[in-house]
């Protein structure tokens, strides 16, 4: 697919596609921008490369200017604004999540089953700030 005149962010650089901790490639889904009392946040899905390549809860980071495609920082390192974690060592993560939903960020979760009828979304009572 070819996405002509289209402009990047260019929000993806090293120090956000890596994790902070132990520096393993790890974002592979990111969710629609989405915004809750005036601020833009992200929502990414990290990857666990140690264990078959299985996502791995979601991330929440705020934009501090949507418009120049900064995220929050701290000391040039990126501000996790909040967490949602599935089971753990399962497939889980791909969230998402809009301003007004009731219940937090919506988690995709595979049963350690891993079978059709033990994939399920969830509201993870974790909310936007």
């Amino acid at each position: 697919m070819t996405l002509s005149g289209a402009t990047g962010l260019g929000i993806f650089d090293p120090s956000l596609s890596r994790d902070p901790d132990t520096g393993r490639l790890w974002m592979s889904y990111s969710s629609v921008l989405v915004e809750k009392n005036g601020k833009t946040y992200l929502i990414v899905t990290p990857v666990d490369t140690t264990s078959g390549d299985r996502y791995n809860g979601c991330r929440v980071y705020e934009f501090t200017d949507i418009n120049s495609n900064q995220l929050r920082r701290n000391n040039g390192k990126l501000v996790e604004v909040a967490r949602i974690d599935g089971e753990a060592n399962t497939h889980n993560g791909a969230c998402d999540a809009y301003g007004e939903l009731e219940g937090g960020v919506l988690l995709s979760q595979l049963g350690a089953e891993r079978t059709a009828n033990s994939f399920k979304i969830y509201k993870s009572q974790v909310s936007l700030p």
